[in-house]
């Protein structure tokens, strides 16, 4: 949850300094921040919003990777 609130303020500090702040807050209002309390609980919910991009930046992505049902692309790790 701390990560969710961190992430939050930091997004809507950065979007203050934009040039096209107004184009990126009509992109973000359909931008959701969801916390689950188990790593499967995401993979389902990454499943069902069958996201165009999607970034698995965690340690151990090459288990979870495979349980990826409902992506166009995925990209692991952080420099994807």
């Amino acid at each position: 949850k701390k990560l969710a609130a961190d992430v939050a303020v930091a997004l809507e500090r950065q979007v203050r300094s934009l040039p096209r702040k107004s184009i990126a807050m009509k992109s973000l209002k359909s931008c959701r921040l969801i916390v689950v309390p188990t790593a499967r609980e995401t993979l389902e919910i990454a499943n069902a919003y069958a996201a165009e991009h999607l970034i698995l930046n965690v340690k151990d992505a090459e288990r979870w990777w495979p349980k990826i049902e409902n992506a166009g692309s995925v990209f692991i790790g952080p420099w994807s």
